[in-house]
């Protein structure tokens, strides 16, 4: 049997099984949700299914179908319909909740449909960088010629074997970093200035500027000490002005470690602004060149307009990060 498959197979079984015990829990003691049992056992067959169907010898495919995709590629398959079936258990297990009920069943579910699906995308995409860079006999004498080749240009090859190359992998790094040329060097630097340019415009005095704390901080921030205090509970549901609960948590985390202050509240929109920068000039290096992503970072890290949300105990900031990373994944494929 192809060793993916088998490896899909196991994945697929594994995820029934935990879904079936999952399951039971709730017919015994979590009663008053007998449907999401009967939802987790329904995935759990789903899973019971998959896992058989990849424990056979492939059949030929017509290779623009579908399951031709699918027999090629039962990894990332797999992954990505137990990442989908643990997102859509979240889902169901979070109808109803109010705001003080516990939801951690749903937030480990959810958490672990994320991994899932980024695991898909990762093995689906070929590998990590650093398992192509495992691939290269030899460091190349000219070395790469800008930060987007730190990727690494390998040979291909995707799945468990790049897995098994990690550590060759990171033993090579250090013989590729020397290979680099100059103006790479001077690129990465520029690109570190910029952040730095950012960070320092949107840091710099940010309990005082802007002076007034506004009615929106102020309820995010209200909120955000609910979250410190366990009496919300529930990342799920919907919050001040039907915005999303979740939002609170990194909020809450900043004021616990940056202090119960005005400081506290505004450093994640800080820290996510600043982000942003060397995010948008990568994307944009890789589309259309080094000019037009050094002109775009510019604009991103001195503009008005972004360091002023930047500087906001909000979540509008935080958009163009999410979006940039929504454009790269289109992007990759």
């Amino acid at each position: 049997m192809d060793p993916r498959r088998r490896w899909a197979a196991r994945l697929a079984l594994v995820a029934a099984l935990i879904l079936a015990v999952l399951g039971q829990v709730y017919f015994f003691h979590r009663r008053a949700y007998l449907w999401d049992g009967l939802a987790l056992h329904g995935l759990a067959a789903l899973c019971f299914g998959l896992a058989w169907r990849w424990s056979l010898p492939a059949r030929p495919r017509h290779p623009s179908s579908l399951a031709a995709w699918l027999e090629e590629r039962p990894i990332p398959a797999a992954l990505l319909a137990v990442g989908l079936g643990l997102s859509f258990t979240a889902t169901l297990l979070s109808r109803g909740r109010t705001w003080q009920q516990a939801t951690g069943d749903v937030v480990l579910l959810w958490s672990l449909g994320l991994l899932a699906a980024g695991l898909a995308a990762w093995f689906g995409s070929g590998g990590s960088a650093v398992g192509q860079v495992s691939n290269l006999p030899n460091v190349p004498e000219e070395g790469p010629k800008g930060l987007g080749d730190l990727r690494g240009v390998g040979s291909g090859g995707s799945g468990v074997g790049q897995v098994l190359n990690l550590p060759n992998a990171w033993r090579r790094w250090p013989g590729r970093l020397r290979h680099l040329p100059r103006r790479t060097w001077i690129e990465a630097g520029i690109v570190v200035a910029l952040t730095l340019l950012a960070a320092s415009l949107r840091f710099s005095a940010l309990g005082s500027v802007p002076y007034t704390v506004g009615g929106d901080e102020a309820w995010h921030g209200l909120l955000a000490r609910q979250v410190l205090h366990g009496e919300l509970r529930n990342p799920f549901v919907m919050g001040y002005m039907s915005m999303p609960t979740a939002f609170y948590w990194p909020l809450s985390w900043a004021l616990r470690l940056a202090g119960d202050s005005v400081v506290g509240l505004r450093v994640p929109a800080a820290l996510v602004g600043s982000l942003t920068v060397p995010l948008l000039y990568l994307f944009a290096r890789s589309l259309w060149g080094r000019r037009t992503a050094l002109l775009a970072a510019l604009f991103l890290a001195a503009w008005d307009y972004p360091i002023h949300y930047s500087r906001l105990g909000a979540n509008n900031i935080w958009d163009p990060l999410f979006v940039l990373l929504a454009l790269w994944a289109l992007d990759r494929g």
